[in-house]
């Protein structure tokens, strides 16, 4: 898990001096992350099974 982490930082880095990748990126960075977050959140959950467990659930 560390490694693509550290493989992902390292593209984002080698990417970002690029004037054309930075004109792309700079309007839109902050809301692609919150989706690609959330994404990633309920997809992380929904394959661990939470849901499942957050609608059996009975009060």
């Amino acid at each position: 898990m560390l490694g693509m982490l550290g493989v992902f930082c390292g593209i984002t880095y080698l990417l970002s001096p690029h004037a054309a990748i930075h004109f792309l990126l700079t309007p839109y960075g902050k809301a692609v992350v919150r989706f690609i977050l959330i994404g990633l959140g309920l997809f992380i959950m929904y394959e661990r099974g939470s849901f499942y467990i957050l609608l059996l659930k009975k009060d």
